[in-house]
């Protein structure tokens, strides 16, 4: 089914409920969000809702969601967190797919508003049961170090994760890694889960890589 996409509004902090129970109805993450509580997170300050949050319809269901939040500095690199949710009767590998290439492309946008000058990280939590949303976001380059980037460097720097879990990061997106493939990555991701309840992986913006 094609799917109506448009940035959020703090209108579709009503639908937002529903969307989060149909999810965690399969995933059990132990999330449970009112309408209020939805409404709070959209109008937060981190949030510009028409540069970075984007809704998918099926007709007039919201049926998946993601957010870029900014971070108030850079200390050095600028690390904004991604949210995403969608229902699980819609995750497939088209959705994953527009959900994870909006999130590489509006989380640059939103970063080179806010921090032009510093490089950018884009950081994302994962929840041991979130299977799909893991391997969508390793399909991405999101991923373990260890496992992802394969510059002349050798295995990058982790990446502190907001919740204490092991930091998570990937190379380069447009070209080539050493040692570098998606389903390493998938695999990264599920070693970890594997260890921990949650984790918070990362992708490095392209062009701010360090050679």
């Amino acid at each position: 089914m094609e799917l109506t996409r448009r940035p959020l509004t703090l209108g579709d902090a009503e639908p937002l409920p529903d969307l989060f129970a149909a999810a965690e109805a399969v995933d059990r993450t132990g999330e449970h969000c009112t309408a209020g509580d939805l409404r709070e997170e959209v109008a937060g300050p981190d949030v510009d809702l028409a540069l970075g949050s984007t809704g998918g319809r099926a007709g007039e269901r919201l049926v998946c969601y993601a957010v870029i939040r900014r971070r108030d500095s850079a200390d050095p690199v600028h690390m904004p967190r991604v949210e995403s949710v969608t229902r699980p009767d819609f995750r497939t590998a088209d959705i994953g797919a527009h959900v994870t290439t909006w999130v590489l492309d509006a989380g640059q946008r939103v970063h080179e508003r806010a921090f032009p000058d510093a490089p950018l990280e884009l950081h994302a939590g994962v929840h041991e049961n979130e299977r799909w949303y893991a391997d969508a976001l390793a399909r991405a380059w999101f991923g373990r170090a260890a496992d992802v980037r394969g510059d002349a460097r050798g295995p990058g720097r982790a990446a502190a994760g907001a919740a204490g879990a092991r930091g998570l990061r990937a190379g380069a997106l447009r070209r080539p890694l050493r040692r570098a493939d998606p389903r390493r990555a998938q695999r990264g991701l599920r070693r970890a889960l594997g260890q921990r309840r949650a984790v918070d992986c990362g992708v490095v913006a392209p062009h701010h890589r360090s050679e």
